[in-house]
């Protein structure tokens, strides 16, 4: 199976550039690379992190089941001072809109990061079935090596089972 790559990219906000990955056709990272463009808000330098979800009704905001921003932000001097609640909820609303009008207009890059998300899916099933087929052939050599012993000291039961699906 060909390998999906999630869509990774670059916006333009109001608060500075924002680097995105897509990881499912609902779901958004964004961060900034605050070593070479912090964001600003207030005149104010944060490094940032914030994870965006598609609501039911289309608009982008805090993850499923509501109650918590998936926003963090800390400045860049002093280092790791958390951003004031001010700063917070500007940075949010700003990147909320950012990228609502950024994917109304690139819808394919919803699809990308749903495929992204399948394949990945698939993936891991594919391991754990890789796994689990080990462990089958493991368990049925040593049922053999068990049953040739039996054999060996008199029993004469069966010697082979189907446990195929």
């Amino acid at each position: 199976m060909p390998e999906a790559e999630a869509p990774r990219g670059e916006i333009e906000t109001p608060i500075g550039p924002v680097q995105f990955i897509v990881t499912q056709g609902d779901h958004v990272y964004l961060s900034n690379d605050s070593r070479k463009t912090p964001i600003l808000v207030n005149s104010v330098a944060y490094h940032l992190s914030v994870h965006l979800y598609r609501m039911p009704d289309g608009s982008w905001g805090e993850g499923p089941g509501g109650g918590s921003w998936h926003i963090y932000m800390t400045r860049v001097e002093p280092p790791g001072e958390p951003a004031s609640r001010a700063a917070l909820k500007k940075a949010y609303a700003v990147l909320q809109e950012a990228w609502r009008s950024f994917a109304l207009y690139n819808p394919d890059l919803l699809v990308q990061g749903e495929v992204y998300h399948l394949v990945d899916g698939i993936e891991r099933i594919d391991e754990k079935l890789r796994e689990a087929q080990k462990a089958m052939e493991a368990l049925a050599d040593e049922r053999m090596n068990l049953l040739s012993a039996a054999k060996r000291l008199g029993y004469h039961g069966p010697m082979k089972q189907d446990w195929s699906p």
